[in-house]
């Protein structure tokens, strides 16, 4: 029979196995057979551990860590602790604060540009086109600070878990991050000043980081705070536009 194991700072909580949905969101479930195989050892010569699951993410209510014992196989005890088990690529969501990555992201266009002007352009009206994609930004994002400030929830990107409000009305009718898109509309007008063909190579960069170590972290959090709720906005609104 597996047992699972929640152990927290003064007591040590067995579980069964199909109990395990019922105190960690699924999310955050990970399979051990994803970890490296030197992480792991087998007791009493089986080999059938490939169904067990290791969780090394804090859970909202009970601030635990979830290891996974079957009663045939466990982890290595004198290897890596929980924290050194996450994923790498998890370490980097939610920190790079947004409204830095496109300073990052607008000065890396920059360099771009004086870097190599042979790929420069001409963009008709120039200042004119930049100019109001730059507005056009700067109106979406502060759209959407209004009605998380109107709905009176944290407007921090880098704490989705205090949020206390799924705010779906007003610009959130449109898009799911308002804000983000402003930032890239803006990133766009920088782009059309600088007029150089490989800067603009950053926008997409841009997108695929937020869309990995931003929103998908987010959206995670959402989901355990609003459940269904969120779930059913998240089909009719798209992410971006």
């Amino acid at each position: 029979m597996r047992i699972l194991f929640l152990r927290m700072p003064d007591k040590c909580l067995s579980l069964r196995a199909n109990q395990l949905p019922m105190w960690l969101p699924q999310a955050i479930l990970r399979p051990v057979e994803k970890l490296c195989p030197a992480r792991r050892t087998v007791a009493g010569g089986d080999t059938d551990f490939y169904n067990s699951y290791h969780a090394c993410q804090s859970c909202q209510d009970l601030a635990a860590r979830i290891s996974c014992l079957i009663t045939r196989a466990t982890l290595n005890e004198a290897g890596k602790s929980d924290e050194e088990l996450i994923d790498p690529m998890q370490r980097l969501e939610l920190k790079i604060p947004p409204l830095a990555l496109v300073l990052l992201a607008g000065g890396v266009m920059w360099v771009i540009a004086w870097a190599v002007p042979t790929f420069g352009f001409v963009f008709p009206a120039r200042r004119i086109c930049a100019m109001g994609a730059v507005l056009i930004g700067t109106a979406v994002a502060g759209m959407g600070i209004f009605s998380f400030r109107r709905a009176r929830t944290t407007v921090n990107p880098m704490k989705p878990d205090s949020s206390s409000a799924l705010v779906v009305t007003g610009i959130y009718r449109l898009t799911r991050n308002p804000m983000y898109l402003g930032f890239l509309w803006i990133l766009l007008g920088w782009g059309i000043f600088l007029s150089n063909a490989p800067a603009f190579l950053v926008l997409p960069g841009f997108v695929l980081y937020m869309n990995r170590f931003q929103i998908e972290p987010e959206e995670r959090a959402l989901t355990r705070l609003f459940g269904r709720a969120f779930v059913t906005y998240a089909t009719q609104v798209r992410r971006w536009i």
